[in-house]
């Protein structure tokens, strides 16, 4: 079960299964697939194992969403094959840059924060990077769009 509390090894909180194991492997496949081919890229914290989904939305203003103005995040968590922490990055009004090309969104913003801060506190928690193992999203790969013409 999540919990805010840090805990020892033998002090598991009681807690009841809401979804499947099926259904909890699936989605750490499609949280995995979406920074290792999806929006969530900026994340990929080589051997860390980061899953994530990327959020940009305008902000409301006297009634309507001000295209001008956004709020970004992301929200993560590793290592995805036995998730033990989250990270969640989130700016208000952030701004474009050469780096990103003017971008704003979320996969400019929110998710490359996540990347620093997943490989410079990992290792503090005890998760070291291992680019031997990862989550097998093999399956999910044919369900990508991919252009006319590139390959698989």
């Amino acid at each position: 079960p999540a919990t805010l509390r840090k805990l020892d090894g033998d002090d598991v909180p009681q807690g009841r299964r809401v979804f499947t194991a099926a259904t909890s492997a699936r989605m750490r496949q499609l949280l995995r697939m979406i920074v290792s081919e999806g929006t969530g890229r900026s994340a990929d914290a080589k051997g860390f194992r980061v899953g994530g989904k990327t959020g940009s939305a305008e902000k409301p203003e006297e009634g309507r969403y001000n295209k001008s103005s956004l709020v970004t995040t992301f929200a993560s968590a590793f290592p995805m094959d036995n998730p033990r922490y989250v990270v969640l990055a989130m700016m208000d009004e952030p701004k474009g840059n050469a780096e990103t090309f003017g971008l704003r969104t979320a996969a400019w913003t929110a998710s490359p924060v996540v990347k620093r801060v997943v490989e410079r506190v990992g290792p503090m928690l005890g998760v070291m990077p291992d680019e031997r193992r990862d989550v097998d999203i093999s399956d999910l790969m044919p369900l990508l769009w991919k252009a006319k013409g590139e390959s698989e």
